[in-house]
């Protein structure tokens, strides 16, 4: 089950970016890291708002804005540092697929350490 929700997430991940490449991207020339960070921070923040999260996480509460706003950020920085590593030592020449490969690896990885739910038992603020 794991395996399919990190395909979903990784197609999800292309989803974002060809929204935000239609919306902000094809006017502007951004940075990689940055377009990494945006793309990190609102696929985390689109997702919580439109009840992704309820899927794998029971959120018996509601989150405060400021809480998923950290996480986000939190998201947008792992989407920079396993962006890079993906692009720079692995070689991954092809955007769209360096996405795909971020989205479903930092869920596998995230499910697989449990991190998913620890963030889904804790509200920080």
């Amino acid at each position: 089950m794991i395996i399919y929700e990190s395909f979903f997430v990784g197609y999800y991940v292309i989803l974002v970016y060809v929204i935000l490449w239609l919306l902000l991207f094809i006017h502007m020339d951004i940075h990689i890291i940055i377009q990494l960070f945006i793309i990190g921070f609102f696929k985390h923040f689109i997702s919580y708002y439109i009840g992704i999260h309820n899927y794998y996480c029971n959120h018996n509460r509601k989150k405060r804005n400021i809480t998923i706003f950290i996480e986000s950020i939190i998201e947008g920085f792992l989407f920079i540092i396993t962006g890079l590593l993906f692009i720079f030592v692995f070689k991954i020449k092809n955007f769209i697929l360096c996405l795909f490969i971020i989205g479903f690896f930092l869920h596998l990885i995230n499910e697989i350490n449990t991190v998913h739910s620890y963030f889904c038992a804790h509200t920080f603020f």
